[in-house]
């Protein structure tokens, strides 16, 4: 007998035990946050395989239905936003128009702007569910994606960092060889000079590719922190 194989295949089954317990666990608290009744020993049940006491069970049914209150919010601002854009264009129709009638204008946009106005604080409140979403999301891996997310984007932006100081400085030195060759009196003096200052040059323009390369990696990092935000508002 494989002592090794066995020891993995029992912390899978652990692992598969504990995974089972949790979905169990949630799937409680979705169906009593959503307004279903389950058995009351099917309860009792699910909580001491989870490991949750009846005041956790509570507290995360209260998070379910905050967090599916701000989904909501966050679910109609599609929808806002086109109506938005459809508002400013017709105020702008307005403006355009303005030169009819004064009167006229200030029928067409007055109420225009006051559901602007509503709009736009439903929006407000739309994005501060997008906030709140993010900060209530309670899922460690998520939390460590964002961590590693962070690393990368900092160790990249030193990255640029540094490359950009080192083209500068290689800018610098091909200066120096440039202005000094100008004060050569010797022929073949001047002419190395000029020749390091191209090497100088061409170093530099290679760092900033490089560091425009990387600049793109940065903005990769950006777009994936982006989505890793995203997932934690669907969470």
């Amino acid at each position: 007998m494989n002592v090794t194989t066995l020891f993995e295949r029992i912390a899978g089954k652990q692992h598969e035990r504990r995974k089972q317990r949790i979905d169990g666990y949630r799937e409680l608290v979705a169906a009593i946050a959503t307004g279903k009744e389950p058995d009351a020993d099917e309860v009792e049940a699910t909580l001491a395989n989870a490991g949750k006491s009846l005041d956790e069970l509570r507290q995360a049914v209260a998070l379910f239905q905050k967090r599916t209150e701000l989904k909501a919010k966050v679910a109609a601002m599609p929808k806002l936003e086109a109506e938005q854009q459809e508002v400013q264009r017709q105020i702008a129709q307005a403006d355009d128009a303005l030169a009819d009638a004064e009167q006229r204008h200030n029928e067409a946009t007055a109420p225009l702007y006051g559901r602007l106005q509503q709009i736009r604080s439903t929006l407000s409140d739309a994005e501060s569910a997008k906030r709140e979403l993010y900060h209530t999301c309670d899922d460690s891996q998520f939390r460590h994606l964002l961590d590693e997310n962070a690393a990368e984007a900092e160790k990249l932006r030193q990255r640029y960092s540094d490359l950009q100081s080192q083209a500068s400085d290689l800018d610098y030195q091909a200066k120096k060889q440039l202005d000094q060759a100008d004060r050569e009196l010797g022929y073949a003096d001047a002419d190395h000079r000029r020749k390091q200052a191209a090497v100088f040059q061409k170093q530099a323009a290679a760092l900033r590719r490089t560091g425009d390369a990387v600049a793109q990696e940065l903005n990769a990092v950006g777009k994936r922190r982006e989505q890793i935000e995203q997932q934690m508002r669907d969470f």
